[in-house]
């Protein structure tokens, strides 16, 4: 889902209910088996059947709940992207999109080893997706209307322009 403040991604196990069902009725079963070998068998079966209900007690609440990750955008910087399809990644022509921020990049042309004081923030913003070319054509429409997108070798061209510039002067 592409939102003003991100990009959500939520995915969920193409598993059917029934197996989550039948997984918790098991531990409910499991629970009941435990504590008649107590009654049965006395407090000695707690070293073995113990276990067997801490497990079943962790099994009943089993289901099948969708993870969400946020890639969140940061508006006010740049983005860099690198998108080059010649050599996909997997199969249908489909790659990994990088999306990162340049304006709190480090100059590495000035210095290369220039610290980064904020590589933290540029990982918590950087987003990713997967897409293939056709697909990334509909998207980056949306994109740019929501956040300032350019070219990673156009970017770093200019960088390096500004470079020669400076130590011209």
């Amino acid at each position: 889902k592409l939102t003003e403040h991100g990009i959500i991604v939520s995915t969920v196990e193409v598993v059917p209910e029934i197996f989550y069902a039948a997984t918790r009725y098991a531990a409910y079963v499991g629970i009941v088996v435990c504590l008649l070998a107590v009654i049965f068998v006395g407090p000695l079966a707690f070293v073995g059947a113990g276990a067997g209900a801490l497990m079943a007690f962790k099994m009943t609440g089993f289901n099948n709940e969708p993870k969400v990750e946020v890639f969140p955008f940061l508006k006010e910087l740049r983005y860099m992207i690198r998108d080059e399809f010649e050599k996909p990644t997997y199969e249908n022509g489909v790659v990994l999109m990088n999306l990162k921020n340049m304006d709190i990049l480090p100059d590495w042309l000035a210095d290369e080893n220039a610290s980064d004081p904020y590589q933290d923030l540029r990982d918590f913003h950087c987003v990713l997706y997967y897409c293939n070319e056709s697909q990334q054509k509909e998207i980056r429409p949306y994109l740019e209307q929501l956040i300032q997108i350019e070219s990673g070798k156009a970017f770093l061209q200019a960088r390096r322009e500004r470079a020669k510039e400076m130590n011209l002067n």
